[in-house]
């Protein structure tokens, strides 16, 4: 599992990114600003639909990450972080990050955005087939391997 942050202003609501490595099935919440405390509720909202164990989370080194103990304890995980301006250790999400700048480009006000517009591009590139899934879909390859656990 790879966590990263689309983040635009300190006071300014970001969004939290999660990507599962094995299907590039990916989860995005809006998150009312950059800090640990809001990272941490906003994870906590995206553990409850996900089915399959997490062993681990890549983090960036931002300050809204030093709770990641706390992370690791609610969803029984281990945390790594990248090391400073390495982000292609967390290349999944990062590939990620950049299709969702498609829709919105940085300097956008996530204030404005709502809930269905996130959901409307997650479900987006959930469906897309990917060459590294064998041309399956986020989501088929989730239900393929979710299906028997």
């Amino acid at each position: 599992m790879v966590r990263s942050r689309v983040p635009i202003l300190e006071l300014q609501s970001c969004l939290t990114v999660i990507v599962d490595r094995a299907t590039r099935l990916t989860r995005i919440r809006k998150t009312a600003s950059h800090t640990a405390r809001e990272t941490v509720l906003s994870i906590a909202s995206i553990k409850d639909i996900i089915h399959c164990p997490i062993r681990s989370i890549t983090y960036d080194n931002g300050k809204e990450f030093t709770q990641h103990e706390k992370i690791n304890k609610m969803l029984n995980t281990t945390s790594y972080f990248c090391k400073p301006y390495h982000s292609w250790e967390k290349g999944t999400v990062e590939n990620i990050n950049g299709i969702i700048r498609r829709f919105f480009p940085k300097g956008t006000d996530f204030d404005t955005i709502t809930k269905e517009e996130i959901k409307r591009v997650e479900d987006w590139i959930n469906n897309r087939p990917m060459k590294v899934l064998g041309f399956k879909t986020p989501y088929e390859k989730y239900l393929e391997l979710t299906q028997f656990s």
